[in-house]
């Protein structure tokens, strides 16, 4: 991502206090009952300890893995959570609550997410049919929460949610504007690489510039985007090790591995009628229906005026400015703000393999791996998900899947049939 550096000043740039949950409701966690063996399996050699992480790990570090975003007023959610829309009027026409919001959004990370999905194909014959049909079934479908790693663990940030720097320069995020001659839309339809004249004044940042230059738009119809990013993330590293720890269960399926990140976009619209019924999702749904969009997504794009490329970078590793803005992001080998990739899948491993055993559907987060961690020091080779029943029903629920999983370990499981 190419782009000047801005640094936050004054009293905007402190932003928010961090808020934080540990024990976030998710019902699909506490609905799954299952138990399953833990059985000894070889130390993967490219694994390493759990305890092989850089020195500057946060203390509290299980009361981060659920990072709480502020909440955007008047603002409406994508289906696939990758967006937040917002009419809200003060946007608009202030720029200093704009400037003020942009900061202070800038400050919170997008909430980032391993997702681990196992499926397999089932062909059987049904009942009067001539021919065979297949049905894909899911064996296991696990979120993994990441966005710890892309909070830094300095401890100024209990008292500061402002950036820090370190001794070489290196920020552990940065809040970035587009260059002059990099193509955006400033404004404008199309994105386009003119230069403007948002030079800010003293005391000043390219934030502000660019907020008054939308408030002062007197266009009826525009839009303002801030895009949340993780960088310098080698997500191939961590889709390997996964894989490692998936096929050391004798799983025989297909399994997908993917880092997802959400509440990644945000985009301010000015409080037109037309805005607002861009965003009503029933609306939505009678134009697509109606293949009234073929219609009407020409003329919305043609009629706003959009500004974007504003961009909160939030960078896995710490790394100079210059190599922020270099193309392949991923050929880096700074320190991690937290920890490393081999690290983090090692630490997670006991659980994710538990939990693909269990065919379990839903987080693995800090209680499940707690729980985990606790049965194999009591020697407790029932690893039971987290469960409402009863604890007659987990024992015989247990000892039937201690036996289904010793037969699986043998001659693999989740094949196609």
């Amino acid at each position: 991502m190419g782009g000047k550096i801005q640094l936050p000043t004054g009293k905007s740039s402190r932003g928010p206090q961090l808020s934080y949950r540990d024990d976030p409701d998710r019902a699909e966690t506490a609905s799954m009952a299952s138990a399953v063996t833990m059985d000894e399996y070889p130390e993967e050699e490219h694994l390493p300890s759990y305890h092989d992480v850089p020195d500057i790990v946060p203390q509290t570090q299980h009361e981060i893995s659920y990072h709480v975003i502020p909440a955007v007023p008047e603002s409406t959610v994508s289906s696939d959570l990758k967006t937040i829309s917002t009419t809200y009027s003060p946007f608009s026409t202030s720029v200093e609550t704009l400037s003020t919001f942009i900061t202070e959004q800038a400050a919170y990370p997008p909430t980032y997410t391993l997702y681990l999905k196992g499926t397999h194909t089932e062909t059987f014959r049904g009942r009067g049919d001539k021919g065979n049909k297949k049905e894909t079934v899911v064996d296991f479908d696990i979120k993994l929460p990441m966005t710890h790693l892309l909070i830094c663990p300095n401890p100024i940030h209990k008292t500061n949610a402002s950036h820090c720097t370190d001794q070489r320069g290196t920020q552990c995020r940065y809040l970035l504007t587009p260059q002059a001659g990099e193509k955006a839309h400033r404004g404008t339809v199309l994105a386009n690489s003119k230069d403007i004249n948002w030079q800010p004044e003293d005391g000043e940042s390219m934030i502000h510039s660019w907020c008054q230059a939308y408030v002062e738009d007197k266009s009826s119809i525009k839009s303002l985007e801030i895009t949340r990013t993780v960088l310098l993330h080698d997500t191939s590293v961590v889709e390997g090790l996964v894989r490692r720890i998936v096929d050391s269960t004798s799983y025989r399926g297909h399994t997908k591995v993917h880092a997802v990140a959400t509440n990644s976009k945000i985009i301010i619209y000015s409080p037109h009628r037309i805005n607002t019924l861009r965003q009503n999702k029933y609306l939505c749904w009678f134009t697509y229906l109606t293949f009234l969009w073929l219609f009407t997504w020409p003329a919305l794009f043609f009629m706003t005026k959009r500004y974007t490329g504003i961009t909160a970078a939030f960078p896995y590793r710490r790394e100079e400015a210059d190599k922020i803005n270099a193309k392949n992001l991923n050929n880096c080998t700074a320190k991690p703000l937290v920890m490393a990739e081999p690290a983090f899948v090692a630490s997670w491993r006991d659980a994710l393999r538990r939990a693909v055993l269990g065919q379990h559907q839903g987080w693995v987060d800090e209680v499940y791996r707690a729980q985990t961690s606790q049965m194999a020091i009591s020697g407790n080779d029932n690893a039971r998900v987290q469960s409402t029943g009863a604890a007659f029903l987990q024992g015989v629920v247990g000892a039937a899947v201690s036996i289904a999983t010793g037969r699986q370990a043998r001659t693999g499981w989740g094949a196609d049939s």
